[in-house]
């Protein structure tokens, strides 16, 4: 059984730009005793009261604050104080580390773990000051457990101490905030608290797949099997929680809340939260606020639309599974699995505002013409919805890899027809909008220049872990499922049954960049 994403890891956000989670340096003679006891209660599963949570978060931060220790309140820069425990007990003992992790997660969200509580904590400290203290500190003390876990730049294995799930390798796409991390408030941290490169850390995901409602802090919310995270124009991370049948969002508290979905599989359109969902697979974002989410076993791309006063959900393409509607309009269309969507920029060549879909079960990529032969059609739920004519624009809708060199519309492209979706046919796009599209099954990354041209960026066809060092398209991959560019051109490949990230420089040459190929640990 395909195992689900319990965790999202965020990547390259870190790993590429140069943040993350930094050491520190302590803070002389701050006593961190209360601290200590309540990270050893977690550790002995000893329960918190929330009494005594509060005291011990409260009187650090008060210490802080009265102690002129400026870092917390005011000051960014010094949120590194809080790390001073790394130099004590918690520097050899990451159970314990961890616990303090935990303890930090149930105190920073609610206290629905601890006994007769459901409120925010932090809302019975009176002082500002101490607020903003206690906020702060709960962001620095999650960075605890990941000390000393290392992600690697290439070579052989060495350093490479976080490992991953095969389906935990996708990517965040939008490189205009890849300079950020994320703090439990949804916002970027600072820079200054951020600047140690290659840490790897939770930023949304319980570890259990599952769902445990709506509203809870990011670390605290259950997923189930995500397949694509994203951030979106409004700088906050989309997750589709892909067994959960819902399009979820980290907000700027720091909860996790549903955009829409009912939470069973389903297929119907309106208000977002009456509507069903079957299994959501991709999305990407409109300038006009709309979403396009390409929806698996419903065989459709759905659109969440802000506009008009109250939001709806529709569907723009896509009737019932099959293969059929080149030429007309796509609401009248069939698709057969929908991994991937792209939607293009203004003035684009292949056609600016024009939405590119992956059409798996078919063997090709199409383009729904929502721009450049726009229509408005009643689609199959009879709802009146603006879309486009639909053509297949690149492959046969034969499976293979060949055609390299010619016309992406003339080549053979390779996808998974999985039932239980496969991270294949995903599409990310370069700075000069180059695409860049997944050929999983295949065991190759392609690309698709301005011209038409299709070609072969990394892998040989044949599955397998090999050619780090060496030219991309010489080196083997086993099934990647998702690709990201950075800014310089360089590539990042979720080699996923390799269960490691391979990066390919501008100049072709392929290294293991995260990963040590034995599955998840790490964080």
């Amino acid at each position: 059984m395909r195992k689900g994403v319990l965790a999202l890891a965020i990547l390259l956000a870190g790993a590429y730009s140069g943040t993350a989670f930094a050491h520190g340096v302590g803070v002389e003679g701050l006593d961190l005793s209360a601290l200590q006891d309540l990270a050893t209660d977690r550790a002995a599963e000893t329960p918190v009261s929330e009494k005594k949570a509060r005291k011990a978060w409260v009187k650090l931060a008060s210490t802080l604050a009265k102690e002129g220790k400026k870092g917390l309140a005011d000051d960014a820069k010094k949120l590194s104080v809080v790390l001073k425990l790394v130099e004590g007990p918690f520097a050899s003992d990451l159970e314990l580390a961890e616990a303090l992790d935990e303890a930090v997660a149930a105190l920073d969200g609610t206290l629905s773990d601890l006994p007769g509580e459901s409120e925010k904590w932090i809302d019975h400290v009176e002082s500002e000051k101490d607020r903003a203290a206690v906020a702060k500190l709960s962001i620095a003390a999650r960075g605890h457990h990941l000390e000393g876990r290392t992600l690697g730049n290439g070579g052989d294995g060495k350093g490479r101490l976080a490992s991953f799930r095969k389906s935990a390798l996708g990517f965040l796409k939008t490189w205009g905030r890849a300079d950020k991390a994320i703090d439990r408030q949804g916002g970027p941290l600072p820079v200054e608290v951020a600047a140690e490169a290659g840490k790897i850390y939770t930023v949304v995901g319980t570890g259990t797949g599952g769902f445990n409602g709506d509203g809870r802090e990011a670390r605290r919310s259950s997923l189930y099997w995500v397949e694509e995270v994203k951030f979106g124009p409004d700088g906050r991370l989309y997750i589709l929680d892909w067994n959960n049948h819902m399009v979820r969002r980290l907000e700027a508290d720091g909860t996790v809340s549903r955009l829409f979905g009912k939470g069973v599989p389903g297929d119907s359109e309106g208000t977002p939260e009456d509507t069903e969902l079957n299994h959501p697979s991709s999305i990407d974002f409109g300038p006009d606020g709309r979403i396009f989410v390409g929806a698996w076993h419903n065989h459709k791309v759905k659109v969440y639309d802000p506009n008009g006063g109250t939001p709806t959900v529709y569907t723009i393409a896509g009737t019932i599974q099959g293969n059929s509607g080149d030429g007309a309009s796509a609401a009248q269309a069939k698709f057969n699995l929908l991994p991937g969507v792209l939607l293009l920029p203004p003035d684009h060549p292949f056609g600016g505002g024009d939405l590119l879909c992956t059409d798996a079960g078919n063997q090709c990529v199409r383009i729904v013409k929502l721009a450049s032969d726009p229509l408005t059609d009643t689609n199959v739920a009879g709802v009146s919805v603006p879309t486009g004519k639909v053509e297949r624009f690149w492959g046969t809708g034969v499976q293979g890899h060949d055609g390299n060199g010619g016309q992406a519309s003339a080549a053979r492209l390779g996808f998974s027809k999985a039932q239980n979706a496969e991270s294949d046919g995903r599409m990310t796009m370069d700075a000069a909008g180059n695409v860049f599209l997944v050929n999983g099954v295949e065991n190759v990354i392609r690309r698709i220049a301005l011209d038409g041209t299709i070609t072969i960026v990394a892998g040989t066809g044949e599955a397998g872990y090999s050619g780090d060092g060496g030219p991309a398209t010489s080196a083997k991959l086993n099934f990647p499922s998702d690709v990201a560019v950075a800014p310089d051109g360089t590539l990042f490949i979720s080699d996923q049954l390799n269960n490691v990230v391979r990066k390919v420089t501008p100049g072709g040459t392929i290294s293991t960049f995260v990963g040590d190929g034995t599955g998840a640990s790490g964080y």
